[in-house]
């Protein structure tokens, strides 16, 4: 299955967002349910499988945006917005599900790549950040002192 662009004028991407919109402000609840199940699972997921578990959540982040785009679709024909759209493009068989697989799998990796990538870089300047940050960021200026 190749990949095949269809060219659109660029004000297309206007009514997109124009539809987006229109079709969270119809189903707010139903999009939030959709957002929230997917962290609630890519948590569990982590949770249970400590290191691999987070691969496994990176690799899903293509799925929560199919699932979006499936609650948009579903809403302006009129339907309902629910997890379930979270997992409707993996119920496509044959070559869209193995060319979806790919691509998750493909995104997942090479953020892993970037996020090993940035820490050789930095050296251990992430490390100390997320320390920083974990122990509350010290007081600013003159000890903590409130300035003249």
């Amino acid at each position: 299955m190749s990949l095949r662009l269809k060219a659109v004028p660029a004000l297309q991407g206007v009514v997109w967002v124009r539809q987006g919109l229109r079709a969270f402000g119809q189903r707010p609840l139903g999009f939030t349910s959709l957002i929230a199940a997917f962290f609630f699972a890519t948590m569990v997921v982590s949770l249970v499988l400590p290191f691999i578990g987070s691969v496994i959540s990176l690799m899903a982040l293509p799925l929560l945006s199919l699932g979006a785009m499936a609650g948009t679709r579903a809403v302006l024909q009129g339907g309902q917005v629910h997890p379930g759209l979270l997992i409707e493009p993996l119920r496509q068989g044959g070559p869209r599900r193995a060319t979806l697989l790919k691509l998750c799998a493909l995104y997942g990796g090479l953020t892993v790549l970037v996020l090993a990538l940035t820490q050789w870089l930095s050296g251990d300047v992430l490390g100390e950040l997320q320390k920083v940050y974990g122990e509350g960021a010290p007081p600013a200026g003159n000890g903590g002192e409130p300035a003249p």
